[in-house]
């Protein structure tokens, strides 16, 4: 294909030129030079043309990866080959539940060996009943959100865990009161009140003793794994390791996760 900067065909025959129009004819100057700037007026046009076909493409071409990029990134598009695959710590924060959950229980039936595994639970349940209903299990850590608060992964004992929780919770408030103080704006007062509320009833709650546990941290062979996923008070057995390390990292799923992991962010009062 030519484009319109091709050279001339060289084995083309000559265009032959009348004699009263030979180049450096007098009579022809004017002419030559109006037929000149009419060409390059042209090719200035064209190439103009040219330029703006190129930007507008450009800008199509960015526009389409980048939608392809925040579709890749979006976890709530998550595909079954990506659910398959896993990512190594749990399901991200928006991830859809379903797709996520039907991809890791392929994952677990064509896995072989020894895996890490996030097991969540159907409902909570004390610490107490965790272990009479799981004597056969000595989980690496235990999955954790008490009323009000975030998921965390627990590694000790539930008492220490719980005092820290607490800690951290009375600082927080202090600090969201402080703010609420000194504001004018109604937005940030309501805001800041509805935080130090839920905060409050976090407090309240903030007892090992109750129902606070949500899943553990297992390791094991894919067959006493598969045992597990079998039970009818586990959702979802989740491999995502062959041996346990950064446990603080790894993500369950609450009973009321139940579209969009992660949502709601915070347990339900």
């Amino acid at each position: 294909m030519r484009s319109v900067l091709d050279s001339p065909d060289p084995d083309a025959a000559p265009v032959p030129v009348p004699e009263g129009d030979a180049v450096g004819g007098e009579g022809d100057l004017g002419d030559q030079g109006d037929i000149g700037e009419a060409a390059a007026r042209r090719m200035v046009l064209l190439a103009l043309a040219a330029f703006i076909a190129f930007v507008l493409a450009a800008g199509v071409a960015v526009a389409l990866s980048r939608s392809d990029d925040d579709s890749a990134d979006d976890p709530s598009t998550i595909s079954p080959a990506a659910a398959l695959v896993g990512t190594g710590t749990g399901p991200l924060a928006g991830t859809d539940v379903a797709t996520y959950s039907e991809g890791r229980r392929r994952a677990l039936e064509e896995a072989r060996g020894r895996w890490v595994a996030v097991v969540s639970l159907r409902e909570y349940a004390t610490e107490a009943k965790f272990k009479s209903a799981f004597t056969s299990v000595h989980p690496d850590a235990l999955l954790v959100a008490p009323a009000g608060g975030e998921p965390e992964v627990v590694d000790g004992s539930l008492t220490a865990w719980a005092a820290r929780a607490k800690t951290d919770a009375e600082e927080e408030r202090r600090q969201l009161q402080s703010m609420f103080d000194t504001t004018d704006d109604k937005a940030f007062k309501d805001q800041f009140q509805s935080d130090i509320d839920r905060l409050g009833k976090l407090l309240a709650g903030l007892d090992p003793g109750k129902p606070v546990v949500f899943g553990f941290v297992a390791t094991g062979s894919v067959s006493d794994l598969r045992a597990l996923a079998s039970r009818p008070d586990v959702r979802l057995v989740d491999i995502v390791a062959r041996r346990p390390s950064g446990l603080a990292r790894l993500r369950g799923l609450r009973p009321e996760e139940t579209v969009r992991a992660g949502d709601p962010h915070t347990r339900p009062v």
